[in-house]
């Protein structure tokens, strides 16, 4: 269902192109981050968030280690861990602690037959094609 893009919220694809489209356009009004990007250089994103927030750290706050703080409390290593993710539905029938896994670039893979997990990647090029963003696939 995944790949006709029969997803519970709405097409993924269509999501997916339609905010990084409007980015481009909009850049001052629209930040789009990619999860992998995070996993890559956290301390980077966290500042270009901030940045695009207008909330710039200080000198003293980056000495302090904030931003390295704001990168542990929300690590997927504490968040899983959190009461409110540990328990409890989101809607029903969706346990809220389905949300994480290893949060892991490429885990997906594991979850999938290599035939499922190759057809995937080849529809994220097709899906994606020509329009200049880019996934990390794999870590």
């Amino acid at each position: 269902m995944f790949q006709e893009g029969i997803c519970a919220f709405g097409p993924f694809w269509d999501h997916v192109l339609e905010y990084w489209n409007k980015s481009l356009e909009e850049k001052d009004r629209i930040l789009f981050l990619k999860y992998e990007d995070l996993k890559e250089d956290i301390i980077s994103q966290i500042t270009k968030l901030a940045d695009f927030l207008g909330f710039l750290f200080s000198e003293e706050e980056k000495k302090r280690g904030v931003i390295e703080e704001i990168s542990r409390l929300c690590s997927i290593e504490n968040l899983k861990g959190l009461e409110v993710n540990t328990s409890g539905e989101c809607i029903p029938g969706l346990q809220n602690n389905a949300y994480f896994r290893k949060g892991e670039v490429g885990d997906w893979a594991n979850y999938l037959s290599s035939a499922i997990a190759e057809k995937i990647k080849n529809l994220v090029e097709e899906k994606f094609k020509g329009s200049g963003i880019e996934f990390k696939m794999t870590s």
